[in-house]
């Protein structure tokens, strides 16, 4: 397990879970470390939980997007504090997989916005017309 270190101090490690500047109707939700990448910006690999993106075509409720590659400044930037330093971790690895292919490849990138704006722009993918 790697760690970075940043310039406001948070040190993110793999298991943690974070409280972030959640979207108005998600107070609840937090995010978990999953994985560090020392790429470019340190890609931090994410797991968000206690979504509410309603998919309106099937009436289903998603509550986990279970993986989100994000550059660290972002999530400095997202994060508001630490809930919990280590927690087992959900299994990640498939879809992290897909993704590190694709990046080697340049097919895939990471997110470098705020993730209450990562989940607002999948929700609105999935509710697209």
């Amino acid at each position: 397990m790697e760690n970075s270190k940043n310039s406001s101090s948070n040190n993110f490690l793999v298991g943690q879970i974070w409280n972030y500047e959640t979207r108005s109707n998600e107070e609840n939700s937090t995010l978990q470390i999953l994985k560090i990448d020392k790429a470019e910006n340190n890609i931090i690999h994410i797991a968000i939980f206690g979504l509410k993106i309603k998919n309106n075509k099937t009436g289903d409720l998603n509550e986990v997007i279970g993986h989100i590659p994000i550059s660290e400044e972002s999530l400095i930037k997202s994060v508001t504090t630490l809930k919990n330093n280590q927690m087992e971790l959900p299994d990640f690895e498939s879809g992290y997989l897909q993704w590190k292919a694709a990046f080697e490849e340049n097919k895939a990138g990471y997110f470098t916005i705020l993730v209450k704006d990562i989940v607002h722009s999948i929700d609105e993918i999935i509710n697209k017309n």
